[in-house]
This record gives C-alpha cells, structure tokens and sequence, in this order.
C-alpha cells in the first residue's frame, strides 16, 4: 500500500466516505466447487489475492476512464478529474449519481479545477494539480473521497467546496451532515449516503462544517475555516452497513473451475490453472482465468498469468484445463471456455509462460 505523506506544505484536507444502501441484486447461483486436491494454505492466500484485486481502479478503454466495482456495496464508480459517478455494479436500466466539483473559494477568486493529474495504484486513485488534489480509496466499506486544498483561497467568508449533480432515475435528499441518494423507481428506495461530515485542525480543535442545498441539482460543503491551524482534516465516521449484500462474494466462486495447466513454461514443474467466471473488473460477471507456476517449493500465491474477457456475463473461466501441446513447440497450452459468450479460448505456452 502506497502511503502519502502530507507534512511538508500547509494543505486542508477533506474526507468523505460513500455508504451504500442497494436493493439485492439478483446473483447467479452456482455449486460449490469441489477443491480437495488444492493446498488450503495456498487456497486462502490466492483467494485473498483475488477478492482485493477486484477492488482495484483500474482504466478501462470502453469508457475511457478509471473505473472500480465494489461487490460488497454493489456499486461501481467511474471516475473524472473532478468527481465520480455512481451506478449498481450489476448494471440495467437503473440509477445513476454523479458528483462534480464545480469550484473551491472563499468569496473571492476561486481555484481552477483544470489540469488534473490522475494517477491510480491499486485500490487508490489520486487526481492533482497545483491547487488541490482529491484522493479516492475503494474497499468493502465503500469509496472513500478526500480533498486536499494546498492554497487558501482568497476572500473574508467560508471555505466552500461548490458541487453539481447529475441523476439518472435518482434523487438527493441534503442534509447537514449527510446526502442521501435514493433511486426513482417502483420502491423508491434508497441506495447511497455521502455521509458523515467532520472537521478538525492541526491542533486537534474541531470546526463547524456542514453539507447545505444550493440548487435542485446541486450543494456546497461550507467550512468556517477562519480561525484554523492548517492543515485541517475533515473526515467521515468510518462504519459500514449492519449488512452486507453480498457477502465475501470477492472469492465465493474462485475455483469453479479448477485444472492441470500441463507444463506451460517448460521448467520442470505442473502448473495449475483456476477459473473465477463471476469476476468483475470493467464489466459485470465478466470473469477470469489464473495460472499458477508451480516450482521446487511448490505453487507460487501470485499468479503468473490473467486473462479476463472485458464482456458483461460471459463467465470466462467457467471451464479451465489443458490443452496439451497443440503447436508442437514443446510447451503445454492451456484452454479456457467462456459460457456467457459461447466461446472457448486457446492460450499456447512459451518459456515465460502463457501468452496473452
């Protein structure tokens, strides 16, 4: 995990967490797996493995943005230089919520959103530029934003970080500590909380901040800054749900599919190669397929070769296995079939492995 240091210039710093409230998706239900032949240690570390990185954002060329699921919210967010948007990971013809950030001042000049830098590792992403920059952490608690203003902005009144939304079969309820989003439809239920307002400076004194409807389609977050030490932290209550929709579905179908990989890199040794076919990365249950090399000490935890299919519901790796040497070039080959898409791939080995 990537830890950024915030201690060498005066900056103010603004936490929000994305609490989500969905109405239970519909989810495929598939047999458990038999996985008696696999070493259990090395089970729960890969499977480990496998339910954080769905979690990771990742850019995805079919919307030209960054995007992360999060299966335990049933969301996935889509992120811009100045926001996000929110949608259920499933997909259909549901709600939509973005929130954008118009601007940032005190009544006076305001700081230019433009000329973001994005940069993304892992479950993190990071948009800066010379002002201010915003951090995003995905996890299974929710998304979490932050604001992080390295300028004070000119001006005599409040600190005002002004937002514009954009709902699709959505609607926003704004509170003072907390928005509410809630879907337009046959329940009218409600799904998302941007929640939990809290503030403080660098000598631990706590400020007034509260969240206030500017607009049908917009809000503000108001800070009374004048007498604050920078920096100044504002932070949500960190809880999660006193449920979970879909409970440790990170990893509930790793193995499904489990086989033999042959030799794919022509050391010696059996690799192996497993099947994930609800995974989700860019696309809902688009699935994957891992290898594993296996070596003198045994299978490694971290796999040595992916391949997903980057099509909502095709189930990649509903069946893995060999294929055998179907190239005559000396080295196992592996053969992965994708229900959803009625297709089956061939991916042929080579001394680094499976090529992609």
């Amino acid at each position: 995990m990537r830890m950024v240091r915030l201690f060498s210039f005066s900056a103010l710093f603004f936490l929000l967490s994305i609490v989500v409230i969905p109405a239970f998706a519909q989810q495929k239900e598939l047999p458990s797996p038999s996985l008696q032949n696999i070493d259990q240690n090395w089970l729960r570390q890969v499977q480990r493995n496998i339910g954080r990185s769905e979690y990771f954002i990742q850019w995805q060329e079919n919307v030209s943005a960054y995007q992360s699921p999060n299966r335990a919210q049933s969301l996935r967010f889509t992120y811009y230089e100045n926001g996000f948007k929110a949608q259920p990971r499933a997909g259909g013809d549901e709600w939509q919520a973005e929130f954008r950030l118009k601007t940032i001042d005190r009544g006076e000049k305001e700081l230019p959103i433009e000329k973001m830098v994005l940069t993304a590792e892992e479950n993190t992403l990071k948009a800066s530029n010379s002002d201010f920059d915003i951090h995003y952490r995905n996890d299974e608690k929710g998304m979490r934003q932050d604001f992080i203003i390295k300028q004070r902005p000119n001006g005599r009144k409040t600190l005002r970080l002004n937002f514009a939304t954009i709902l699709d079969r959505a609607r926003l309820n704004v509170n003072a500590d907390e928005i509410v989003v809630s879907h337009k439809g046959a329940h009218d239920s409600n799904v998302m909380r941007y929640t939990n307002l809290k503030v403080w400076d660098a000598t631990g004194n706590g400020l007034r901040a509260w969240m206030e409807k500017t607009g049908d389609m917009s809000f503000a977050i108001v800070v009374e800054d004048k007498d604050a030490v920078y920096p100044v932290t504002v932070d949500p209550l960190s809880t999660s749900p006193n449920w979970m929709a879909e409970s440790d579905q990170g990893t509930a179908y790793f193995g499904w599919s489990v086989g033999t990989a042959g030799d794919v890199n022509g050391d010696g040794f059996s690799d192996v190669i497993v099947g994930v076919p609800l995974y989700d990365n860019g696309e809902n249950n688009e699935g994957r397929a891992y290898v594993y090399h296996g070596s003198g000490t045994g299978l490694s935890g971290t796999p040595s070769w992916t391949a997903e299919s980057n099509q909502a519901s095709a189930e990649l790796g509903i069946s893995v296995g060999t294929a055998g040497d179907v190239n005559g070039d000396g080295y196992s080959d592996v053969i992965v079939g994708a229900y959803g898409s009625n297709n089956a791939y061939v991916y042929h080995g080579s001394g680094s492995g499976v090529s992609t």
